[in-house]
């Protein structure tokens, strides 16, 4: 028989279960495409296709492709066995309290809420890169905490008397100080979670008793709904339109993508990053080869020794059929990069053999 401290964490063991699986299932069609176990158990970040394969937030997916599944989806999987196990740590550590000041099904709910809220905030103010894990839904469930432990009725509180409101509170500051300087945190997720946390949490002690299912309701759907105003097309962002643009040169849809990367570049006409970006894609692809020159050659006269760009430079050579200058512009990369890339040894193996018929 289950004790009854199991079937009260019943909901999370799940969520754990979910989490650990997706894991597993990533790391196994990692190493079916060739990543060596040890290394896909320790980390997926080598194979991003993998995590969106899954069902990892790929804003460009949502925004082409409408697969807004994505938004929920996102919160399963994790980037790497460390993110995996922190995330579950931090999930056990903060929800079982949570539990019981409001429920298990609004602790649940404002995890769930949490995971769509980072999502939303992600798509609509991040760097429109691939977004994984839970920690949305678990930065608002330690929002929602902090807010029921500082400001709830006496039967709220009572109930998570144990609970330090002000260590709390250092470690919700402690974790956005550091998404500021990590780059591969995404920010804007962990605030768009804890700002849902936080204000359905708020409704909930503020409401009467009777009304508190409503009132938290109420707000997490206005919550939701705002954001995904802001997310559904955030024309205001380059990494929208350059994500949309990629994303369609993908799909075959050129006159789409050249229309997305005209507006990219127009919002930041002097970003030689954004400049390189948009002549790999279009190299890649193999189309607008004369256009990919220029942007990347724009690119190094910014930044004359950055290998990334010379990389650039000779891959779109390699697919123009200029041979000689591509393994030129590619041996300059190899010099400067420190390490050398993958990548680069990949395209000085095919440079030769990469030509498209006729550049478009």
């Amino acid at each position: 028989m289950l004790r009854r401290g199991s079937v009260r964490h019943l909901h999370w063991g799940a969520v754990t279960v979910a989490c650990v699986v997706a894991y597993g299932l990533c790391v196994a069609a990692a190493a079916d495409r060739g990543l060596d176990v040890p290394t896909a158990i320790w980390s997926l970040a080598d194979v991003p296709d993998v995590l969106v394969e899954f069902g990892a937030l790929a804003p460009a997916y949502v925004w082409i492709d409408d697969e807004w599944f994505r938004v929920l989806t996102a919160g399963v999987l994790h980037g790497s066995l460390l993110h995996l196990v922190v995330n579950l740590w931090s999930l056990w550590s903060i929800a079982p309290f949570l539990d019981r000041a409001v429920g298990r099904l609004w602790s649940f709910a404002i995890f769930v809420a949490g995971i769509v809220a980072g999502s939303l905030a992600s798509m609509a103010f991040g760097r429109a890169g691939v977004v994984v894990g839970a920690s949305a839904g678990i930065v608002a469930q330690a929002g929602a905490l902090w807010i029921v432990r500082r400001f709830g009725p006496p039967d709220v509180q009572r109930a998570v008397i144990m609970v330090s409101a002000r260590a709390l509170a250092v470690s919700l500051v402690i974790l956005v100080a550091v998404g500021w300087v990590v780059p591969v945190i995404a920010q804007a997720g962990h605030l768009g979670g804890l700002a849902e946390g936080c204000l359905v949490a708020l409704a909930y002690v503020r409401a009467r008793p009777r009304r508190r299912g409503r009132a938290a309701a109420a707000v997490a759907s206005v919550v939701l709904v705002a954001l995904a105003g802001f997310a559904y097309a955030p024309v205001w962002s380059v990494g929208y339109h350059e994500a949309t643009g990629i994303r369609a040169l993908e799909r075959g849809e050129i006159d789409r993508a050249r229309a997305a990367f005209d507006r990219a570049l127009r919002l930041a006409p002097d970003d030689p990053r954004l400049a390189n970006a948009v002549a790999y894609a279009l190299a890649l692809e193999g189309v607008e080869l004369a256009r990919a020159e220029e942007l990347v050659r724009g690119a190094l006269e910014r930044e004359p020794n950055n290998a990334d760009y010379w990389d650039t430079l000779g891959w779109v050579l390699c697919r123009a059929g200029r041979a000689e200058e591509g393994i030129e512009a590619l041996e300059r990369a190899r010099r400067l990069a420190d390490p050398v890339f993958e990548e680069l040894l990949d395209h000085l193996r095919t440079c030769e053999d990469v030509a498209v018929s006729s550049p478009p």
